[in-house]
């Protein structure tokens, strides 16, 4: 797992030079779809969802389960492409896409984006950093559940939101996507009660900090730190 995190992370380095906006230019004509927070952008039953780029705002990607509930697997922010297993493999997943804020996407044929993919090699090498992206998302949120307490595993979560959501400003990281206590909750596989409750602790440690119901992360070595106390497989109730 150490090996494979670590060529993820070097390819999405070297891979893109100032490529960066190849396929957002591609999207640039088409007709922007608009959505309220909490709409839902895709649904599990659409058999054509199309290739949606996200021009603007966050999306949870998320299914539900035998309960009833809800289980969060990633959440998307601009610039993502979805659903990448349809347009390649032609499999559809059972979970459904909501806007978490204000979304735009941007909606082509799937047949257009891969001649388009296929046809120029420096949107290919785009496309790839964006999978390797993902993958490390993934990566990090298998990571996220090696920890079988609730504390360390939702510390260890707000690092990978810290990391893939975060705007350094001085000592502090404003993670820019606006999570409620349950979609953390679902994220982790934990009760709401749980997450706020953790929450909390990490407010009350002055760890966190909440600024326009966006987390703030205060010191982000000092949370760093603050996981190395629960190596994973141990924790606290």
């Amino acid at each position: 797992m150490i090996f494979i995190t670590f060529c993820v992370r070097i390819a999405t380095l070297f891979i893109l030079g100032d490529e960066k906006k190849l396929i957002a230019r591609f999207f640039a004509e088409t007709k922007p779809q608009k959505y309220k927070k909490g709409e839902i952008v895709l649904r599990p039953d659409n058999l054509n969802p199309g290739v949606n780029f996200v021009e603007k705002g966050h999306i949870k990607v998320y299914s539900i389960t035998e309960e009833g509930y809800e289980k969060v697997h990633v959440i998307f922010k601009p610039a993502a492409i979805f659903p990448l297993l349809w347009i390649f493999k032609d499999i559809s997943r059972d979970v459904y896409y909501e806007a978490l804020d204000e979304v735009v996407i941007k909606k082509e044929t799937r047949d257009s984006f891969v001649n388009f993919i296929k046809n120029d090699s420096r949107a290919t090498s785009e496309l790839i950093s964006k999978l390797l992206t993902t993958m490390d998302v993934y990566i990090d949120r298998i990571d996220e559940l090696e920890y079988t307490k609730s504390y360390p595993r939702l510390v260890s979560s707000l690092l990978t939101f810290a990391k893939h959501f975060g705007k350094k400003t001085g000592k502090k990281i404003l993670i820019d996507v606006p999570l409620t206590h349950k979609d953390i909750a679902s994220s982790l596989n934990m009760t709401r009660e749980t997450a706020s409750r953790d929450l909390e602790r990490l407010i009350s440690r002055k760890l966190i900090a909440y600024k326009k119901h966006l987390i703030v992360i205060n010191d982000l070595v000092k949370l760093k730190k603050e996981l190395l106390l629960y190596p994973a497989g141990e924790g606290i109730l």
